[in-house]
């Protein structure tokens, strides 16, 4: 169970990464988009907001893909998982000593014809 834990952890640890790399590089595009606006002398226009919305929203499609992936991977690793049942035969004595015991209780009748 520990070890299937560590894997769940692992599929998570990595999607946190990754949306955290998202967010730096949407973080770096708007930077640069500020300074080649401000190159342009665009500085204080609403081109501005609407670069800003577009990255956002790119940015929060990406780190949705990135759930998605990680909830796959989980669900994939989840249906993998085999717990062993009870032993099979365990069950296989325990109906052959029922069906045994079913025998002795039944009257034995024996007949002869002469």
């Amino acid at each position: 169970e520990t070890r299937y834990q560590d894997i769940l952890n692992l599929f998570q640890g990595q999607g946190e990464t990754s949306k955290a790399m998202i967010d730096r590089s949407v973080t770096e595009q708007g930077s640069k988009d500020r300074q080649s606006l401000a190159s342009r002398g665009l500085f204080n226009s609403t081109i501005q907001d609407v670069n800003r919305n577009q990255r956002t929203t790119t940015g929060n499609l990406a780190k949705s893909q990135v759930d998605e992936r990680v909830a796959m991977n989980k669900a994939g690793v989840m249906e993998r998982k085999t717990e062993l049942g009870p032993d099979a035969g365990f069950y296989t004595q325990l109906l052959q000593m029922i069906g045994q015991n079913q025998g002795m209780g039944q009257n034995q009748r024996s007949y002869s014809f002469q």
